[in-house]
């Protein structure tokens, strides 16, 4: 049994508690690992396997799972494990529908609970003289420690007498046993439990009780232990948690080596449980283990800094944005969604609530890996202190997110909010996505309104990215050509223009073009800031229709920039970027290609182009300004006959 990394030499064994494993040959060191995983905590199982493998990189791990989770232990290669699909009979329900029914005298929560034993019991089978059942949600701070001769190991609370006769003495999430008769005694024990199968174990350690020892006190600890609310003496306990220069972690004068550790809180998590979650995910950002906290929680390593405790005690006003993947209105990885989706109504937020230190954006991730969102958080995290959390949203959509301000960033079913409800959820505030598409029946207020939103998110982007200022004296206008790269991942549209080359060749050749700047980018090598600053520093932005073109949101407005937009036949209706050039005041030309892989005609693409720089600092043409109503495949949702007076009035 090996240590995962030199950096280990650091971690000392002279800790009070049971001696640590640094060979499988201890004594009492030759044990296995059991945990249980579904869907929804995958990226808690992943930083629980990759602190398991830095400190333990030959354990054996028994990993119970559901028919996703099955699916990822057989393919990742973090840490070798033994996959036991036992959990795909509860994958369907909801936890609190799993408290609320039974089958048989138990609660349907609790059978799952239970599935613990089904694990542990096939590690014993495979030989293994004891096995340590731990939460998937545990953080691993340091090797693993020897365990007690015993059948039984149990870890005490350690909480106020009132939280002990409620939930129990002994933690159900660390639990050891030797044999299956401990195993049984639990599972019968359960069926008369005050609280799952977690108070049960009192009965289980009364049972074995000469055999019994206590786990090493230095694991597993978690928030209750640090809140005076909770902890045992009834003392607030959450700055005795600290990181010392090592990256080690301590609390009241013992080094962990193990914590639970809810690091991104859901949004079922009470308030005040947010002090200890955001200590513990402020000593854990500066721990041993912060690049496997970043390989897994990407976003909460985008900040600069976490927010201090302090802050959080506070009342914080809290925004959630939804980020949930929905057809290719993908605003993880998909620009165009991402930018009206998620940059636009963030940068709102922080310049229009003007946050104090310490005010929350409650993101959704639901396990999505974000490609553009961390640049954005690291911007903002300049000037600004952000908490990360996740929300698991019952309706699919995130509608029943607790939070003060509410924005729903996809195509999805709204119509909840239309009803009172019980959580006080709050409307869409922003809506500025898919629905684009039928910008021709905004009034001249929603208009206004979606342009001031794109107009602050723009600015802001610009300032926070230093890009460089508009020239005293007018230089050559430059003309940006956008090369859109085939993605073979791109299982949506995917689409392509076979003669760039020569479009760009042939604009070279005419008259005009030595009075132009002429430069090819392709955004998909550039960060947020190098697309910002290339736009703004552009008078013409030519590009087919897709992703990049929501960069014409940083272009200069009152008619000093252009968009000149090839579309392909079958996208015609789509008039986004039309729209999105009259929210800027740019001038808009668009050319029409044959179809999404066809070549579009390179004259009438230069003829667009000399139209535009024709025009150039002149005022927009304000009847042609947006699409003419119509031609869109959205309900009007005031009704018949009726003006789309705002996207927010229709719940968009």
């Amino acid at each position: 049994m090996g240590l995962g990394r030199p950096a280990l030499a650091l971690v000392v064994a002279t800790a009070r508690g049971h001696a640590l494993c640094w060979t499988a040959e201890q004594p009492n060191c030759d044990y296995a690992l059991a945990t249980l995983a579904t869907k929804p905590t995958l990226r808690e199982l992943e930083l629980f396997l990759r602190t398991l493998h830095r400190f333990d990189a030959t354990r054996k791990v028994y990993v119970g799972t559901d028919s996703v989770a099955s699916n990822w232990t057989r393919k990742q290669q973090i840490h070798a494990v033994v996959d036991t699909p036992c959990l795909a009979r509860y994958e369907a329900f909801s936890r609190n529908w799993m408290k609320r029914q039974r089958w048989g005298e138990l609660t349907v929560w609790t059978h799952l609970q239970l599935e613990k034993t089904t694990v542990m019991a096939r590690a014993l089978d495979d030989g293994w003289s004891g096995v340590l059942y731990a939460d998937c949600d545990v953080v691993w701070l340091a090797p693993f420690p020897s365990v007690g001769p015993g059948v039984l190991g149990v870890s005490p609370c350690l909480c106020a007498p009132r939280v002990e006769a409620r939930y129990g003495k002994y933690n159900g999430g660390h639990v050891f046993a030797r044999s299956r008769e401990v195993l049984a005694v639990w599972r019968n024990a359960t069926r008369r439990s005050r609280y799952f199968e977690q108070a049960a174990l009192e009965t289980v350690r009364t049972v074995f009780n000469e055999s019994a020892f206590d786990l090493d006190r230095r694991a597993n600890v978690e928030w209750l232990n640090l809140l005076g609310s909770h902890s045992f003496d009834r003392r607030d306990h959450t700055m005795n948690l600290t990181v010392d220069d090592d990256g080690q972690v301590w609390w009241l004068g013992d080094r962990l080596l193990s914590i639970h550790a809810h690091v991104v809180p859901s949004s079922n998590q009470p308030n005040f449980q947010l002090p200890a979650v955001a200590r513990i995910t402020a000593v854990l950002q500066r721990s041993l283990i912060l690049d496997d906290l970043c390989a897994t929680h990407h976003l909460l390593c985008a900040s600069r800094a976490p927010c201090p405790v302090a802050a959080i005690r506070g009342r914080s006003r809290t925004v959630h944005i939804a980020s949930f993947r929905a057809g290719h209105g993908d605003a993880a990885s998909n620009y165009y969604h991402f930018f009206f989706g998620l940059l636009v109504p963030f940068l709102n937020w922080l310049e229009t609530s003007r946050p104090l230190q310490g005010d929350a954006f409650l993101l959704n991730e639901h396990g999505v890996n974000h490609k553009f969102l961390p640049q954005l958080m690291r911007l903002a995290g300049r000037e600004k202190c952000v908490q990360v959390g996740v929300v698991g949203a019952s309706t699919h959509n995130g509608s029943d997110a607790t939070a003060r301000h509410v924005t729903l960033s996809n195509d999805l079913d709204w119509s909840i909010l239309e009803g009172p409800s019980p959580r006080r959820v709050r409307p869409p505030e922003w809506g500025l996505d898919w629905h684009l598409y039928g910008c021709g029946f905004f009034s001249i207020e929603a208009r206004r309104e979606l342009a001031r939103r794109v107009d602050v998110a723009s600015r802001t982007m610009l300032r926070a990215c230093a890009c460089a200022p508009e020239p005293l004296v007018p230089s050559k206008p430059r003309l940006l050509f956008v090369r859109r790269r085939a993605d073979p991942h791109n299982r949506h549209q995917n689409r392509s223009l076979p003669n760039f080359d020569a479009l760009v060749a042939h604009l070279h050749a005419q008259s005009w073009s030595s009075a132009i700047e002429f430069r090819v980018v392709d955004f998909a090598d550039l960060t947020l800031c190098e697309q910002a600053c290339e736009a703004h520093q552009s008078a013409v932005l030519v590009a087919q229709h897709g992703a990049g073109l929501a960069n014409a949101a940083y272009l200069r407005d009152r008619g000093r920039a252009a968009v000149v937009e090839i579309c392909p036949k079958s996208m015609w209706y789509k008039s986004i970027f039309q729209c999105l050039a009259g929210l800027r005041g740019a001038h808009y030309g668009r050319i029409q290609q044959t179809d999404i892989h066809g070549p579009v005609d390179v004259a009438a693409a230069a003829d667009a182009v000399a139209t535009v720089l024709e025009v150039l600092g002149s005022p927009v043409d304000e009847k042609n300004r947006y699409p003419r109503p119509g031609g869109h495949h959205l309900r009007v949702c005031n009704g018949k006959d009726r003006v789309w007076r705002a996207p927010i009035d229709c719940g968009y």
